[in-house]
Formats: C-alpha cells, structure tokens, sequence
C-alpha cells in the first residue's frame, strides 16, 4: 500500500470520493492537504545535515472540556486525565527541513484492580503491552524524502476496562522520539493518560 492510500483509507477518503461526483478538485485538495499533514513536504536528502528534528505529540480537542493540547521537545512531561468512554487518536510527529529518517511513538503503563476486601487492598495489576510504533525512511544522500514523518496511537479507555470489581485504575505513558538523517535525535517528554472508576457503579 502507497503513502497515499494510506493516508486515504486513514481519513475515509474512498466515502468521500464515492460521495462526490463532480467535485474532483476539491477531492485533490482533500488529498493534497491530507499528505501534507502527514509527510510535510518532499525534499532532496542532503550530503551531510547537523538539523534537530523537531518532535511534537498532538492530542486533538475532546468536546468542550478538553481543548487539543501539543507536546514538544524541551517542555515538562504532561498529565492528561481520561474521562468515560474518552476514545481518540494522537499523533507523533517528527519534522526536518532536511528530512526526518524516522519517528517512534514508545508506549508502556499498566491497569490496576484494587478491591477492599481484599487483604492487600489490591487484586490485579496488569501491565499494558509496551509498544515502538515506527514509520522509517529508506532514502539515502541524494534521493527524495519528507520533511515530516508521522505515526498514530489510540487512546481508547473502554479497551483497558478489564477489572470485574473494586476501582480500576489505568496509567498509559507515550514518548516520541524523531531521528534526521544526520543522525540527531530528539526525544519528547512523557505524557500520561490516567483514569479511575469505580466498577461496581459503573463510573
């Protein structure tokens, strides 16, 4: 599968298009501005590069409570609470004038079951499986690359629900990391989705 269609099964593009007969312009625009945002701009790799990859998170508005937040590096690490049913997409993103050779998203945390009428207060803790989700460049001095490499993540708090009784409390943490072509690397700060309910209420 190209960039492209990526980025067009990504965004419902094929609904779009199916949909719009007779409006191929603004279907191109659609898809132009889609690649845009997530590969910047094509460029030539140079000889040698000393540029630092500029690496960002995004976590976009949820509802009036939650306007969209953006992480960077050189900023503290962020903590961001979770309500019920909260489910959305960030995104990593590493941007290089000269080209981004890649960009890792590291994730890790862990969901804890505590009941008090248990001994220890405390029934299950499980640990999230820690994942590198990655999107690298092959490109070498001399051939095309981007300026910009992205990968998502989903937040979803309903997919870490698996207590039965008793508060469950979920700590998901996620860094990005974005590498030039030069070698230089940059690492975000952490950021921390928590969330805690009650499951006998359902909260």
């Amino acid at each position: 599968m190209t960039k492209l269609q990526k980025v067009l099964v990504l965004l419902g593009a094929p609904i779009l298009l199916h949909s719009c007969a007779g409006c191929q312009n603004q279907t191109n625009q659609f898809v132009q501005d889609a690649v845009a945002h997530f590969y910047g701009n094509a460029v030539n790799v140079p000889p040698s590069s000393s540029a630092t990859p500029v690496v960002t998170i995004s976590i976009p508005t949820r509802g009036f409570c939650c306007p969209a937040q953006t992480v960077t590096s050189g900023q503290k690490a962020v903590t961001i609470p979770l309500r019920q049913g909260d489910s959305f997409y960030i995104t990593a993103a590493a941007d290089d004038p000269d080209g981004v050779k890649e960009v890792h998203l590291y994730t890790t945390g862990q969901i804890t079951c505590a009941a008090p009428s248990l001994p220890s207060g405390i029934g299950v803790i499980q640990p999230v499986e820690g994942l590198d989700i990655a999107q690298t460049s092959q490109a070498k001095p001399g051939q095309n690359a981007t300026t910009r490499l992205s990968v998502l993540y989903l937040i979803d708090q309903q997919q870490w629900n698996t207590c039965t009784q008793g508060t469950h409390k979920v700590i998901i943490s996620v860094f990005a990391s974005g590498t030039s072509f030069g070698g230089v690397t940059t690492n975000t700060p952490y950021v921390t989705f928590d969330y805690e309910s009650d499951v006998r209420f359902g909260q």
